[in-house]
């Protein structure tokens, strides 16, 4: 995977993406995840329920980072399916 998206693969994700509540979100979807240098699409690969009721997301980022995110279930979070991701040209 490359660490950074081309402007016209970002406008094509950005155009794509639904916005969804937290708990709507499956593992190998996309996520647009905002972090303090900005925003990057990072992909879920697992989703937990923690006590208080909130959603876990363990995302894997371009770079190959980790990185854990916890929002509550009705959170807004701007998504991609894998299958949407692949048509736009996240992923191969």
């Amino acid at each position: 995977m490359s660490a950074r998206l081309g402007a016209v693969v970002e406008r094509a994700a950005a155009t794509a993406s639904r916005e969804r509540p937290a708990r709507a979100v499956r593992p190998g979807w996309w996520v647009y995840s905002y972090g303090s240098a900005g925003g990057e699409w990072a992909q879920v690969i697992a989703i937990g329920l923690l006590s208080k009721g909130w959603v876990r997301f363990e995302l894997r980022h371009l770079d190959g980072r980790r990185g854990l995110v916890e929002a509550s279930p009705s959170h807004p979070t701007s998504c991609l399916t894998a299958s949407t991701a692949r048509r736009v040209g996240i992923t191969g």
